[in-house]
């Protein structure tokens, strides 16, 4: 019979008074003013940066927003091409990979074995 099995650690005893914690109040004053002055800012920056974005647009015309469409459009493609050739890599036949996963066999010895373990 192991401790954690003595019928006094599984036995539930309901009459006796429950400890309280105390804790602090949900609305933190620094923290909310953090959060509302973090939410301003990060307004204020895409206010600022949508209207400069579309005063460029407005000024160079409807050239200009075909010219960003292409370009959003070639980094897409290449965005997509570059996770697709990722993706269907086999990183089991990596040298570096194989050498590294070699090294750490060698440094390390089985329990209960001398010496280090060489994989045929």
């Amino acid at each position: 019979m192991s401790t954690y099995d003595t019928p006094e650690t599984t036995r539930y005893d309901t009459a006796s008074p429950v400890d309280v914690i105390e804790r602090r109040p949900v609305g933190d004053a620094g923290a909310q003013i953090f959060i509302w002055v973090a939410w301003t800012a990060a307004f204020a920056f895409w206010a600022l940066a949508m209207s400069t974005f579309f005063g460029i647009m407005s000024t160079i015309g409807g050239g200009g927003l075909l010219i960003a469409l292409i370009v959003g459009l070639v980094v897409l493609a290449a965005i997509t091409w570059g996770l697709n050739r990722r993706s269907r890599r086999d990183g089991r036949r990596n040298p570096a990979t194989e050498a590294s996963t070699a090294a750490l066999y060698n440094g390390a010895a089985r329990p209960g074995e001398t010496g280090s373990y060489h994989p045929a």
